[in-house]
């Protein structure tokens, strides 16, 4: 076996998306939501009406990257219909990857 195939099946082993849990993938969950959580989130809802470009939805994206880089840790701003709300969360417990996704 090459090396290629050798870190291919060894990456096919450590994945578990997909496969049955049994105790080898319930371990790896374990052992990387020990690693990894609580998880860092940056919710964020853009909301234009059906007048509004893309340009103009992509700026208010712009909007929430500033007040972040200025510290803010959530904020909303709005006119109606049109705008955005974002919250950093520091300490999430479920991935927005799965399907507990609240």
């Amino acid at each position: 076996m090459s090396n290629i195939e050798q870190q291919a099946v060894e990456l096919d082993e450590f994945w578990t998306f997909g496969k049955p849990i049994d105790e080898t993938n319930e371990k790896h969950l374990r052992d990387w939501k020990s690693h990894a959580y609580p998880l860092q989130q940056i919710k964020i809802v853009l909301q234009g009406t059906r007048h509004s470009d893309r340009a103009s939805i992509i700026e208010q994206l712009k909007d929430v990257l500033a007040a972040l880089r200025a510290g803010e840790l959530r904020g909303a701003q709005y006119d109606d219909d049109f705008g955005f709300k974002f919250q950093f969360v520091d300490a999430a417990n479920t991935s927005v990857f799965s399907d507990d996704e609240q």
